[in-house]
């Protein structure tokens, strides 16, 4: 490789990734809040849902993990980016006013902030099943949170309490705390979730639809990609995407075509990749990939546009092409690029969503060709 490919590869990995971090930081990430006493099960309860966002060596026994707030974010394996604030649970000794003042009163600084963003959209409360009774802590908390519409409340360890301990809950929730009877969800650790293999989970699904349901519009998309037990959601998600990743390679074609505007010579056809190189970057943050999908995925493609708009291979690519790419030209090599990648990044996400490996990229030139043949015939794309 000469020196000038290693300065343009050099340049459009810079490119790639500029783009990449823009587009992500744009994820509109869903913040949730999850509540109760110390050895209530919150964090088996997001283990359950949300897989390894807390560490396995943050879970204790009935001891406090926190001071105040942890916040845990969706790790790299995850399709969906959400931040999750663990509040600090009731111990014996605290004044339960007190603490739930403090709660409550951190919410509302959140929902204060002029920036939507950085709300809490969820709260996820925590009573264990076991015991059978709403704790005092726990009613100072709901007189303050029942009116919330974000609130649901999680009855834990549901597999291992009562009938009658968990009708003791309910009837408690929805008569003395004024909890909506749709807002109850009994739902089972972790550890209960894998023993039933594979089978589906009625209360962690309801607590899932129920989170969706209750979230804004733009931080569902997110929460579906993050949630680990419904692999169907995801992927029918990630489908849903194809209207986006158009939109995205329709741009990157009239930015192309305004490139070429005045007809460029062949020899000027690195001027393109930049706009290749963004279009690739912003449809692989649109599909989620992150960490080794990229280096198996993005980077081998980013490499191959090089190669392909070198100036010693365009016209061997494309036969009949010419000495000078006119905007036209241009943009239909965009759309066809755009086209050929999003199938593909589509199927990556698709893989890591149903626990597959995700296949390494291979450049099918005959493949890409037939979708530049396709292309070139319906000029009404770009």
């Amino acid at each position: 490789m000469s020196t000038n490919d290693e300065e343009l590869n050099a340049k459009l990995r810079e490119k790639f990734e500029k783009t990449f971090n823009e587009e992500t930081a744009k994820t509109k990430r869903p913040n949730i809040l999850i509540c109760g006493i110390t050895g209530s099960g919150k964090s088996s309860l997001l283990q359950a849902i949300l897989g390894d966002i807390v560490p396995k060596e943050a879970i204790g026994a009935g001891v406090p993990q926190t001071q105040e707030y942890t916040r845990y974010e969706a790790n790299a394996d995850s399709l969906g980016d959400l931040v999750v604030w663990d509040s600090k649970g009731f111990e014996l000794g605290e004044r339960d006013e007190e603490l739930a003042e403090r709660q409550v009163a951190f919410i509302e600084k959140c929902a204060k902030d002029e920036n939507p963003d950085n709300h809490i959209h969820l709260i996820w409360y925590a009573i264990p099943a076991p015991g059978g009774r709403v704790q005092p802590f726990d009613k100072f908390m709901f007189q303050k949170l029942s009116q919330m519409k974000q609130l649901i409340v999680a009855i834990t360890k549901s597999e291992i309490g009562s009938k009658g301990q968990k009708e003791a809950i309910t009837k408690e929730l929805i008569e003395g705390c004024g909890i909506p009877e749709n807002r109850i969800v009994f739902t089972v650790s972790r550890e209960t979730l894998e023993g039933m293999e594979g089978r589906a989970c009625e209360g962690c699904d309801k607590l899932i639809n129920l989170s969706l349901e209750l979230l804004p519009e733009a931080y569902k998309e997110a929460f579906i990609g993050a949630q680990i037990l419904d692999v169907q959601k995801k992927v029918e998600m990630i489908k849903g995407k194809a209207t986006k990743a158009k939109a995205i390679w329709m741009t990157s074609a009239a930015t192309a075509v305004g490139i070429a505007a005045t007809p460029i010579p062949c020899a000027d056809a690195p001027l393109l990749m930049g706009t290749q190189t963004a279009m690739i970057a912003s449809l692989a943050a649109l599909y989620g990939l992150k960490g080794k999908e990229l280096s198996v995925l993005a980077m081998p493609l980013l490499a191959k546009v090089a190669g392909i708009f070198a100036a010693t291979s365009l016209t061997k690519f494309f036969p009949g092409l010419g000495s000078l790419i006119s905007g036209t030209v241009a943009g239909l090599l965009t759309t066809a690029m755009g086209m050929f990648v999003y199938p593909q990044f589509e199927k990556a996400a698709i893989q890591k969503a149903t626990g597959l490996p995700v296949d390494g990229f291979v450049f099918d030139f005959e493949a890409f060709n037939r979708v530049w043949e396709t292309v070139k015939k319906a000029k009404n794309l770009v």
